[in-house]
């Protein structure tokens, strides 16, 4: 989880506006981004990406924007000089996934035609308000039904976003919230966007999980696996999507023998209602995951477990007329 700064702190990193200049660099990230032409040049391209999002950017969503660039702006300077990959690797890796963030392309697929832009809700926390970390995405003007219902996910989100007081008995604990809208696939009939949560409000460990929104960018149509598969194809999934847990169960538990018919949390109607559910499912470019709740199929100690169908295996079982790309 990201440790918040003092909004006094955040406010001393540099401005989101613009790139620094290097005869003024004077922080270890700053003289190892003038030190490499292809990471300064990377850099740039974010601070002018940066640039465009603000522009197309409504006022009320403006400063967010300009308080999300100055935390991780922030982040990155406390962690890569500590980076065991190196500093240079650290800023390279942090710099693009926040360039491809601002310039709105999917994490697979192709691009769509429409502009895409984060959105951001940013909260420091007390004992009395949430902290909070939330990052949506939005078509910058939505012109299609698909674009529509791509932003009303981002809507959904906003709406149960807790800013201003909570009105919680805390104990005197900050409570926390963190939230992010991921576009993970893009193709002619299919989008797949996912949405991540987790929460810190009082228990011994936090809880969270993934929501998972697959719908026709044309038609704007939320699908079901039923669009996609038949139901004997769906049976047959369900017992592949067993067989890979079984297979990760033993890998885990390592020298120590695993036994499916002892474990009680092997259920088949558990892993059936999981995988016959769409929303569990997070597609891109080389085929599908199915993720399992926490708890679902193991313990907490087991971790989170997912089924990952490659394209080969989903086309394979799925409709002729399937969206799958």
């Amino acid at each position: 989880m990201r440790i918040w700064l003092s909004l006094a702190a955040v406010m001393l990193a540099a401005s989101p506006a613009q790139a620094f200049d290097c005869a003024k660099a004077a922080t270890a990230v700053e003289k190892a981004i003038c030190g490499e032409d292809a990471l300064k040049s990377l850099d740039d391209r974010m601070s002018e990406a940066y640039g465009a999002v603000r522009k197309l950017s409504t006022e009320a969503e403006r400063p967010m924007l300009a308080r999300s660039q100055k935390a991780w702006i922030a982040e990155r300077e406390a962690n890569c000089p500590k980076s065991e990959a190196g500093i240079v690797a650290c800023v390279t890796g942090m710099t693009r996934e926040r360039l491809a963030l601002f310039e709105g392309k999917p994490e697979s697929g192709t691009a769509p035609a429409g502009r895409i832009i984060p959105v951001f809700i940013l909260q420091e926390g007390t004992p009395a308000v949430y902290e909070l970390d939330v990052t949506m995405q939005r078509f910058a003007d939505a012109r299609t039904r698909g674009e529509r219902r791509f932003n009303a996910i981002a809507d959904e989100i906003r709406a149960r976003v807790k800013t201003g007081k909570h009105g919680e008995d805390t104990m005197d604990r900050v409570y926390s919230m963190i939230e992010a809208m991921s576009f993970r696939f893009a193709a002619p009939r299919l989008y797949s966007v996912e949405h991540s949560f987790w929460s810190v409000t009082g228990g011994a460990n936090g809880n969270g999980g993934t929501q998972n929104i697959n719908f026709d960018p044309v038609t704007g149509k939320d699908y079901t696996v039923d669009d996609f598969f038949p139901e004997d194809a769906v049976v047959k999934l369900i017992a592949s999507c067993k067989d890979k847990i079984i297979a990760e169960k033993k890998s885990r538990w390592g020298s120590e023998p695993y036994d499916p018919a002892q474990d009680f949390f092997m259920q088949d109607g558990v892993i059936g209602e999981h995988v016959a559910t769409f929303s569990r499912w997070s597609f891109n470019a080389e085929g599908a995951s199915v993720n399992f709740d926490s708890y679902a199929i193991g313990s907490y100690a087991e971790g989170t477990y997912a089924c990952d169908f490659p394209m080969t295996e989903l086309k394979a079982l799925a409709r002729p007329d399937s969206p799958l790309p």
